[in-house]
C-alpha cells in the first residue's frame, strides 16, 4: 500500500492524475500522503494490467510502474532489484513496516535482514558462510530476482527454487511474512480470486496438533538472552538457557524424551490497536489565536450593544409619534430635536435664564426629565458676536477641542461633525463649551481609522471648509481639525473669514478663509519672534486684557490645524495635549 506507515483515514481521499504528469494521493482534501513525483509534457494514460501492475505512461514510454515499489509482496514477473526491497508487516493485523526484509546487499547477494530499534543483523543465508558455501554467486552486477508464472524463482546470485505445485495455471504470490519467513502462496480457490492465497503447509496453532521440544543451551539468533564482556575462550561462561521449538505432533514423537509433557505458557492475545490516521494541523501562534478570539468577542459585544440601543430607540419612537430621531442617535446617543419637542420642553419659552447678542437661553425639561439649557437664536447667521464677545477664549478653545476629540476618537461610532463654526459651539453659564448642531454630521466605523470617502455631497459652511471638500480628496476627521483652526483664528483676531478675502478673493469661501489664514501667517513671519505681531492681530476688545503667551499658543496651534496637507495637521487629541500643559 502507499504510505503504509501513515495510511489514509478515509475522509475525502482522492487519487488524482495531474496535467503536470504527477500521480498524487490526497487525504481529507488537504494532505498529500503519496505521489509518484513524475513529470511529463505529453498526454498521459494510467493502466492497470492483468498482471497487477499499475502503469503510468505517456506517448513514448512508461514513466512509472507500481511493480517498481513493492511492499511485502511480489507478483509473477515482478522484479526485485537493486533499488527495491520487500518489508514485512508489523503483524497480521498491523500492515505498517515490520522488522524483516529481503534485498540485494553490497556483496551482490540477496539476503534477509532483521532490523528493529535494538538489534540489526543478517540472518539468511547464514552470515558466517562464504558465498560459495551458500551456493551463491558474487560476481554479478545485475541484482535482479523474480519468479515466473510457472512458479520458478531465480536470482542473479544463482539462488533459485521451484514451487511445490510448479506449473502454469496456478496463481501465486511471494510474501515476506511477519515471522521472518519468505513464503510462496497459491490461490485458495481458482474460481474465486477474492478469497486470496494460502500457504502450502498447515499453520494451525491448535495445541492438539502441535507440541514443543526443549533444546538446551540454545538461543534464537538475534535475540540475545545474555551478553558477557572481557572473557577469554577458555573462561567463556556456559550458556545453560533452553530454547523451545514448536513442531507438528508427528515430528515431536520422534524424540525419545516424552515422559514429561512439554508446553509453553503464552500471555493472552492483546487486542488489535487501531492506527492513528489523524493529521496534526500546523501549529498556530498562541498570541494570534488569542487576539483573534479577543477581537471576535469584542465585536460580538459591540453587536449586542448596538442591537440593545436599536431596541431602546425603537421603543422610544413608539411612545412619541412626534419624535424624529437622526441617524446619530442610533449608535452614539446624540439626538436631533424637532421645534415642537423643544417648544414643549420649554413650555412655550416661559422661563428665561440668560440672554446674549445672538439669542435668549431658556430652561427646559426633556421627556426623560433631564433639565436642559436651550438657546433660541435670533437669526441663523447670528451667535458669532456673542461667541467672540465673551471673556476666557483660551478655555473655550480647549473645551471645543475636547468635544471634537470625543467625537473623533471616543464614541462607539466615530463622528465627523462637518460643520464646525462659532454658531455651533454653545456656552453654558460657566462658559463650558458644548459642540452642537449635528445636522451635517457623518458616522464613521471605528475600524476605518477615521476615514470615510462615501459623502454624496459637500458639507459645511462657506469660510470654514477644508480644502479637501473643494479638491474632491478623501474626507477624514481632519476636515473638522481645519474648521477648528479657522474658528480659533477667528476667536483670537475677532475677524470673520467671510470678511478677509482681500482683492480678487471674495469669489469663494475657500479663498476667503485662506485670506484670514494668509493674513495671520504674514504677520507672524514678518516679525519673527517679536510679539508685536500678536498685538497687531488680536481682537481690539482683548488688547491689554489677555495673556499674550496664551494667545500665541492658540495662534500657533490654529495655524498647524489649517495646513493645506491634511496629513500634516494634528488630531484633536494632539491639539489638547499642546494646549493643556500651558
Amino acid at each position: 500500500m502507499a504510505n503504509r506507515d501513515r495510511p489514509v483515514n478515509g475522509e475525502r481521499t482522492k487519487l488524482s492524475l495531474l496535467k503536470s504528469g504527477n500521480l498524487i494521493l490526497t487525504d481529507a482534501a488537504l494532505f498529500t500522503v503519496w505521489s509518484t513525483d513524475t513529470k511529463s509534457l505529453s498526454p498521459l494514460q494510467l493502466h492497470l494490467l492483468n498482471t497487477g501492475n499499475l502503469i503510468l505512461k505517456n506517448q513514448n514510454a512508461s514513466i512509472w510502474e507500481s511493480f517498481d515499489s513493492p511492499t511485502d509482496t511480489l507478483l509473477p514477473n515482478q522484479p526485485l532489484t537493486r533499488n527495491s526491497k520487500l518489508v514485512s508487516s508489523r503483524s497480521n493485523n498491523n500492515f505498517s513496516s515490520g522488522f524483516y526484509s529481503p534485498s540485494f546487499h553490497k556483496d551482490n547477494l540477496i539476503r534477509l535482514l532483521f532490523d528493529d530499534t535494538k538489534v540489526s543483523s543478517l540472518y539468511w543465508p547464514y552470515p558466517w558462510l562464504n558465498s560459495w558455501d551458500a551456493d551463491r554467486f558474487l560476481y554479478n552486477d545485475s541484482k535482479i530476482a523474480a519468479f515466473n508464472s510457472s512458479g520458478y524463482f531465480r536470482s542473479s546470485d544463482r539462488f533459485e527454487f521451484k514451487a511445490s505445485d510448479y506449473g502454469i495455471g496456478v496463481w501465486r504470490r511471494l510474501r515476506m511474512d511477519v515471522d521472518g519467513n519468505v513464503r510462496l502462496y497459491k490461490a485458495k480457490n481458482l474460481a474465486d480470486w477474492s478469497l486470496g492465497c494460502e500457504p502450502e503447509f498447515n499453520l494451525s496453532r491448535n495445541a492438539a496438533e502441535s507440541g514443543f521440544i526443549r533444546l538446551p543451551n540454545v538461543e534464537f539468533y538475534g535475540h540475545d538472552i545474555k551478553f558477557n564482556e572481557n572473557y577469554t575462550l577458555e573462561r567463556s561462561p556456559r550458556f545453560e538457557d533452553p530454547f523451545y521449538l514448536r513442531l507438528p505432533k508427528a515430528s515431536v514423537t520422534f524424540y525419545a524424551n516424552r515422559k514429561q509433557e512439554i508446553g509453553l505458557h503464552c500471555p493472552p492475545t492483546t487486542p488489535n490497536l487501531l492506527l492513528d490516521r489523524g493529521y496534526k494541523k500546523p501549529k498556530q501562534n498562541g498570541m494570534l489565536q488569542f487576539m483573534v478570539w479577543f477581537a471576535s468577542a469584542f465585536g460580538g459585544f459591540e453587536i449586542i450593544c448596538i442591537c440593545f440601543v436599536w431596541l431602546l430607540l425603537y421603543k422610544t419612537q413608539q411612545r412619541s409619534s412626534e419624535n424624529t430621531q437622526s441617524y446619530l442617535q442610533v449608535v452614539s446617543g446624540f439626538r436631533k430635536f424637532t421645534y415642537a419637542e423643544l417648544n414643549k420642553a420649554m413650555r412655550n419659552f416661559r422661563e428665561e435664564i440668560g440672554r446674549g447678542g445672538s439669542g435668549i437661553v431658556y430652561k427646559g425639561v426633556l421627556s426623560d426629565r433631564r433639565v436642559a439649557a436651550i438657546k433660541r437664536l435670533n437669526e441663523a447667521n447670528q451667535g458669532e458676536a456673542e461667541f467672540l464677545a465673551e471673556e476666557k477664549r483660551f478655555d473655550i478653545a480647549v473645551g471645543s477641542a475636547r468635544g471634537l476629540a470625543y467625537l473623533h476618537e471616543e464614541c462607539l461610532e466615530w463622528v465627523l461633525h462637518c460643520d464646525v463654526k462659532p454658531q455651533n459651539i454653545l456656552l453654558d453659564s460657566n462658559f463650558q463649551s458644548k459642540v452642537a448642531d449635528f445636522g451635517l454630521s457623518k458616522l464613521v466605523n471605528r475600524g476605518g481609522g477615521g476615514k470615510n470617502s462615501s459623502f454624496s455631497r459637500v458639507r459645511g459652511t462657506r469660510g470654514y471648509m477644508a480644502p479637501e471638500w473643494i479638491s474632491n480628496l478623501l474626507i477624514t476627521s481632519k476636515v473638522d481639525v481645519y474648521s477648528y483652526g479657522v474658528v480659533v483664528l477667528e476667536m483670537v483676531t475677532g475677524k470673520s473669514p467671510m470678511t478677509m478675502g482681500g482683492q480678487g478673493s471674495r469669489n469663494t469661501g475657500e479663498m476667503e478663509q485662506r485670506g484670514l489664514v494668509k493674513w495671520v501667517r504674514e504677520k507672524m513671519n514678518g516679525n519673527g519672534e517679536n510679539e508685536l505681531w500678536l498685538e497687531e492681530i488680536i481682537d481690539p476688545v482683548m488688547k491689554g486684557k489677555c495673556d499674550l503667551r496664551k494667545m500665541g499658543i492658540l495662534v500657533q496651534v490654529a495655524l498647524e490645524c489649517v495646513k493645506e496637507d491634511k496629513d500634516a495637521r494634528p488630531t484633536m487629541s494632539q491639539v489638547i495635549q499642546r494646549l493643556l500643559p500651558h
